[in-house]
């Protein structure tokens, strides 16, 4: 499994838990039904969805202030778990922060609405200077 399937993963997990109120193994394991995964990317994806989802209301508080006006709360739930797993991975992973936006732009494009890689491009970008 690719990252980037491992990513998809994870942000299916996310919307899941989001969702269903599941926990991450059982948001997971319904996630990935059907799918061939290996064990890297599992464990990947459980990884970026289970610190994702622990971490979430101190990602919040970094996020909020680069919404200009807009409220995180009203922000479709896709794009605020694309933003919040990126920023995760940006602080926890060694990856390039411009892997990391490229992929997050990607899966906003795929699964959010036309103008959600922009805004999470604008959003992300934002971020990493304030993070440098």
């Amino acid at each position: 499994m690719k990252r980037r399937q491992a990513r998809q993963l994870a942000l299916k997990t996310l919307y899941q838990m989001a969702t269903a109120g599941t926990s991450v193994d059982a948001a997971l394991a319904f996630a990935s039904e059907g799918l061939r995964v290996d064990e890297d990317g599992v464990q990947f994806a459980r990884a970026i969805a289970d610190g994702t989802s622990s971490r979430a209301t101190e990602l919040d508080d970094m996020i909020r202030p680069t919404l200009k006006g807009w409220l995180l709360e009203r922000l479709p739930l896709i794009d605020r778990a694309i933003l919040r797993m990126a920023l995760f991975e940006m602080l926890n992973t060694t990856t390039a922060r411009s892997i990391i936006i490229n992929e997050a732009v990607e899966l906003a494009k795929e699964y959010s609405t036309k103008d959600s890689g922009r805004f999470v491009n604008g959003v992300l970008g934002t971020l990493t200077k304030q993070l440098a």
